[in-house]
């Protein structure tokens, strides 16, 4: 179950260390030129990272109008509190903690978070004539993880996105959450087992 669960959940592109030591220098040059002043860095920001903000948003509302919302309000607060940011910290791993708890305070203040589906966004159809049955089994499989991703708790589920979708690492996953990486790998233990009994998958 777990290589299907990953195959159905994350996305393609991770960064390699030498990418993202790049992409962690340039972050931090733009965060110190809007502190400077130079108030169109945040826009740079912005266009570096709102695909990343809104697939944690999509994934966890399952409603792209929500997760447009979400991924604006996210970055308001960011202009908000960028000048809390720590010189030689990741400013991704802050970005995430703050996209993650801002959706959740949307889920929650909406009273729907138990209903809330998590779910990949529609894939273009690709060139050419598809496999009518082998859509059809991926867009059953999407809906069967959908409704399992939907039972688990904030907790597992956040781990599960960052881990299985924005695939980061434990440490990383840690401290983004405000727990010890073996906190991390206990509840990602637990969601896998979970959705594995959901899916029937035992």
């Amino acid at each position: 179950m777990n290589s299907e669960l990953d195959r159905n959940v994350q996305t393609d592109g991770a960064a390699t260390g030498a990418d993202a030591f790049l992409r962690d220098r340039e972050d931090e040059r733009l965060v110190l030129q809007f502190l400077a002043g130079r108030r169109e860095a945040v826009g740079d920001l912005f266009r570096r990272h709102r695909d990343g903000v809104f697939r944690i948003a999509y994934r966890f509302t399952g409603n792209r109008d929500d997760a447009l919302e979400i991924t604006q309000d996210v970055f308001m607060k960011l202009i908000e509190h960028l000048g809390g940011f720590r010189q030689g910290s990741r400013f991704s791993t802050w970005l995430y903690r703050v996209s993650v708890n801002q959706t959740l305070d949307f889920l929650r203040r909406r009273a729907r978070l138990a209903a809330a589906p998590l779910s990949a966004p529609p894939a273009r159809a690709a060139a050419g004539a598809a496999d009518p049955a082998r859509s059809a089994e991926r867009a059953e499989l999407r809906e069967r993880l959908k409704a399992a991703l939907g039972k688990l708790s904030e907790k597992h589920r956040t781990a599960v996105v960052l881990h299985g979708v924005e695939q980061l690492s434990y440490k990383e996953i840690a401290e983004i959450t405000g727990v010890s990486t073996g906190t991390v790998m206990s509840r990602l233990f637990y969601a896998r087992k979970r959705l594995a009994e959901l899916l029937g998958d035992r």
